[in-house]
């Protein structure tokens, strides 16, 4: 058996090529035909029937055409290129360009709508700065002007009491250069106590000019001296009979205006008030002639842990004595 192949030229329609598609290279299939039939052997002939057996002599026959000779195949010249193939390639080209132009197209519109997004966002950011700093610019104007008008109100202030301050002075030396032959008589205490731990000191001022008010000359007068100790400016000042009188409170040194409480007595839970319980105790120590409800109720106390500054009642029982009474809340379950 012997072949006899035609070197054939490399190209598109070659029958070793690769078909890239069925659609676009059908007439390099068509090319391919003659080529594929030539490459068959010559040596012998092929029967032209097929035999069939005769349990299958219904079947259709076979009927194989003649090779072509050995002439043929050597006078047969290169295909030629198909315009088909040629024009498929452009079109094929011509695609590619629109739709590598669409592709470039689309991305720079892409790219341009995700930068013009970036700008309008910026843009809106930026409004928004600018808005809330024209807002702190307006709202520091109106505290820059009304610290203005407050320091301005303050300077004007300050003037004023300037002012005021250097008339006070000016009165005070006058005052002072007049009064030189004014001065406070011995303070004296009272006969009975103000209140518990207290007693009210007077003293009388004598020498004041009669064109002077009596109560600034009082109000400005030196210190003077009870039990040792230097004591400012009388709370209170008063004429009496012509007289001008100052009067002091001193709430120290006084043992005659302290009575003490005697032991403290559980009287038991307060009826008509739960939660409460009962002390009684007795004043001890009141001087006579003092006023045994002025003691009673301004004596202060101490029993356990507990002040109090004054009772919360005070009951007289005559020839038994003043007792002071105390309500104390209490959260034991038998006074509730």
């Amino acid at each position: 058996m012997r072949l006899s192949i035609k070197a054939v030229p490399w190209g598109p329609c070659h029958p070793r090529m690769p078909l890239i598609s069925n659609h676009y290279h059908l007439p390099c299939q068509l090319l391919r035909r003659p080529l594929v039939n030539q490459m068959r052997t010559t040596t012998s002939p092929r029967p032209t029937q097929m035999p069939v057996s005769s349990a299958y002599s219904s079947a259709p026959t076979t009927h194989w055409g003649q090779p072509p000779s050995y002439d043929s195949i050597q006078k047969s010249s290169p295909p030629a290129a198909s315009p088909p193939c040629q024009r498929h390639r452009m079109l094929t080209a011509c695609i590619a360009c629109v739709l590598l132009v669409f592709l470039v197209t689309q991305n720079l519109g892409l790219k341009w709508a995700q930068e013009r997004a970036q700008w309008d966002l910026a843009r809106g950011r930026w409004d928004q700065d600018r808005a809330a700093h024209t807002h702190e610019a307006n709202e520091w104007r109106r505290q820059r002007d009304e610290h203005a008008r407050e320091e301005q109100a303050w300077k004007e202030e300050c003037a004023r009491w300037q002012k005021q301050r250097e008339e006070e002075a000016r009165h005070r030396q006058e005052i002072e250069r007049r009064r030189q032959g004014v001065y406070w008589t011995e303070p004296y205490g009272d006969g009975h106590c103000h209140s518990w731990g207290t007693r009210a000191y007077y003293a009388h001022l004598r020498g004041i000019p009669a064109d002077m008010n009596w109560l600034e000359v009082c109000d400005s007068m030196p210190p003077v001296v009870i039990h040792g100790r230097n004591v400012t400016e009388p709370p209170k000042c008063e004429m009496r009979n012509g007289d001008v009188v100052g009067m002091w409170y001193i709430n120290s040194d006084e043992p005659g205006c302290k009575p003490y409480w005697g032991s403290m007595r559980d009287m038991g839970c307060v009826p008509g008030n739960p939660g409460y319980r009962r002390y009684e105790s007795q004043l001890i120590g009141i001087a006579r002639g003092e006023s045994w409800e002025r003691m009673c109720t301004t004596a202060p106390a101490t029993f356990g842990v507990k002040h109090f500054d004054r009772p919360t009642s005070c009951d007289n029982k005559g020839m038994f004595g003043m007792f002071g009474i105390w309500e104390v809340p209490d959260s034991s379950w038998w006074c509730r």
